[in-house]
């Protein structure tokens, strides 16, 4: 089978089953020709089979009436046009010109036949490659493509007679070439891409890039590899929201409300990094108006107010939308609020007090926050995987620790869809085993998205005309207030500039105490790495309340950790066995020569002096020097020849070292 000289068009519609039932759907395939001619027909095509033809044959389009034929959500349907060859497309018939149109007329707009008053599967895949063929439907992409190249060793394991460290290093060194000349072609293309690479001696163990253009862009440019050295992998990653060509869909990004209720109501909106998204007040503003609002700028987790008692529309707003309510301690006072508007503003006052309001409470909101936020980005970014730091953001927000957190969102990616697809398995049982009642509600999905479609230009037009508006308007304002301004007006408006620089001056000393930490923290980690330092946990007593603050923050105590307690005047027994049951490694304390001491001993837990090592602490981090874990361990030895109830550790480690240094 020649396939050099054709183009083909794939036909493919559900005949049997569904993506959510157990043995997944079977599909019809009808195979066409650039004249329209039939080339092959095939039924009972499984999805591992349909992906596997796609291969053999690569059309140009893969035509069907509806894509959630294939996949039941977003997630799972990227996972499968990763899979298939790049060039193919896949294509809905069934919307053009982003209005949903039955496939009969469509085949009746282009003179198709189509005699029986109720399609076949065949007769619909069949339609489906005739109208890609013609130009037209349209092709299903995601908000968010990009394509992968990995750089990495290849399979063949022998070093072919020279010795093994040398092949290693040969081999790192074409990976290291390999990857060089990845990065020059794309450099020279102009291509935008991140790079990833893991070092090793004489060269590195792999890279990866994440080029931010579709795969086809890269044809000439970057080409596979498979070698006995190294091989290039490529392929396609889709994300993000999908997109019936150049929809636009609304954002999902996690986000913080101001509100200031009242007969004005004012609103406020800004990202989870302080900036303002959305500013403005109305009057007779109800709910409906504020959520719909809101879910134009994305998905809201917080709703913040400037006083300390939450008001009832609030409190229903918030429960409606399901999000936390975040209230300061007392009432902000307006001084307050002005200070807080104009650091969110960039300066700016805002046009009302409603608007300060709320833009006050949603900025407090954030900076109560910040600190936590700034963790959230310090640790992901040490972790090479690619985490939506929003979302991390958004779970911290709502109460769940960094690590959490972020172990959510890999088990997340490990399961894929799971659980959502057995959901959906359960609640919709009677739906699958229905044909026709999953048809005509795969029918109203496509018919409101196409609706959905068109609302949305509309809005956009009228969004356009109301910005033209509101910027006419505040000319005007600036026009008018220009012309009446006093002298008084004018030293108010030079006090606001020397203590807006003062601010900045502020800001720029905190940023640079920032950086020093910064510096000073990828220093100590690296003697971590190392093993020239440890990460320790400190806690203030052993008490319950004080072990479950530290762990709301760090994560549960866990075998092998090593505790620093602060404060051994008291202690609870509780507290003792639960850190006896995790199994600590050791603990520091400033004194050993009290009860706790002595208990931790006859437990046989080993008790470190904090005056013997030199302890650093940098914001919610405490590092101690590696000697600890040394100590500890001929602590352990000298236990397993010993059996005694009491030991002086310090005896111990100071016999070890004379006959370590003795020895030497």
């Amino acid at each position: 089978m020649d396939l050099d000289d054709s183009e083909f068009f794939m036909g493919i519609d559900i005949e049997s089953g569904s993506p959510l039932s157990a043995n997944g759907q079977k599909f019809a395939v009808i195979l066409i020709n650039k004249e329209n001619k039939i080339i092959n027909k095939l039924n009972g095509v499984s999805l591992p089979s349909l992906i596997r033809l796609t291969w053999e044959w690569r059309p140009k389009y893969i035509a069907i009436d509806n894509v959630f034929e294939l996949a039941p959500d977003e997630k799972s349907l990227s996972k499968i046009l990763s899979l298939i060859p790049p060039q193919s497309k896949v294509v809905q018939v069934t919307i053009d010109n982003g209005k949903f149109i039955d496939i009969k007329e469509m085949a009746k707009e282009l003179s198709l036949d189509i005699e029986q008053s109720k399609l076949t599967p065949n007769k619909t895949a069949y339609l489906a490659a005739i109208l890609a063929a013609k130009g037209k439907g349209t092709k299903i992409s995601f908000s968010n493509e990009k394509t992968q190249i990995i750089v990495s060793k290849g399979r063949w394991s022998k070093s072919g007679g020279m010795s093994q460290g040398r092949y290693k290093r040969r081999v790192r060194a074409s990976v290291n070439i390999a990857a060089n000349k990845v990065k020059d072609s794309l450099e020279k293309a102009g291509i935008d891409y991140d790079m990833f690479i893991r070092k090793s001696e004489g060269g590195i163990d792999s890279a990866v890039f994440v080029v931010y253009v579709p795969r086809e862009k890269l044809y000439g440019i970057v080409k596979p590899h498979k070698g006995i050295d190294y091989t290039i992998t490529i392929k396609s990653i889709y994300e993000g929201k999908i997109m019936f060509d150049n929809s636009y869909e609304r954002p999902d990004r996690p986000i913080i409300v101001g509100i200031d209720p009242g007969i004005t109501a004012g609103i406020a909106i800004i990202d989870l990094e302080g900036n303002v998204l959305y500013l403005d007040s109305r009057k007779e503003m109800d709910r409906g108006d504020i959520i719909s609002s809101i879910y134009s700028y994305g998905k809201p987790i917080l709703i913040a107010v400037d006083v300390d008692e939450i008001p009832d529309m609030v409190k229903k707003l918030a429960g409606q939308i399901k999000a936390e309510i975040y209230i300061p301690s007392e009432d902000l006072l307006v001084a307050d609020k002005s200070n807080l508007a104009l650091k969110a503003n960039n300066g700016k006052n805002p046009d009302t007090t409603h608007e300060r309001d709320a833009l006050a409470a949603a900025y407090k909101a954030y900076l109560a926050y910040k600190s936590k936020l700034t963790q959230v980005e310090s640790y992901v970014s040490k972790i090479d995987i690619d985490l939506d730091v929003e979302k991390v953001k958004a779970d911290v927000i709502r109460g769940i620790s960094i690590a959490d957190a972020i172990e959510r969102q890999i088990n997340e990616m490990l399961n894929l869809n799971k659980n959502s697809i057995i959901q959906q398995n359960e609640n919709n049982n009677e739906c699958i085993n229905d044909r026709q009642n999953n048809d005509e509600l795969i029918y109203k999905i496509q018919k409101l998205e196409a609706e959905k479609l068109i609302l949305e230009n509309k809005v956009n037009e009228l969004r356009k005309s109301l910005s033209m508006a509101e910027n006419e308007a505040k000319l005007a304002k600036i026009n008018l207030k220009s012309e009446l301004l006093k002298e008084k007006e004018i030293m108010k408006l030079r006090d606001d500039v020397n203590r807006l620089r003062s601010v900045v001056n502020d800001i720029n000393n905190k940023l640079n105490e920032e950086e020093h930490k910064n510096e000073l923290l990828k220093e100590l980690l690296s003697k971590v790495l190392n093993k020239e330092l440890i990460l320790i946990r400190r806690i203030q007593s052993l008490k319950m309340n004080s072990i479950k603050k530290h762990e709301s923050i760090y994560g549960s105590i866990k075998e092998g950790d090593i505790l620093l307690i602060e404060d051994q005047g008291s202690f609870e027994n509780e507290a003792l066995e639960y850190i006896t049951k995790a199994k600590i490694f050791g603990v520091l304390l400033n004194n050993d020569n009290t009860s706790l001491s002595d208990l931790f001993k006859k437990k046989r837990i080993p008790v470190l002096l904090k005056s013997q090592y030199n302890i650093i602490d940098l914001d919610d981090f405490t590092f101690a020097n590696y000697q600890i874990i040394n100590d500890i361990i001929s602590y352990n030895k000298f236990m397993k020849k010993q059996s005694i109830d009491n030991i002086d550790l310090n005896y111990i480690i100071d016999e070890y070292r004379k006959n370590k240094n003795f020895n030497k």
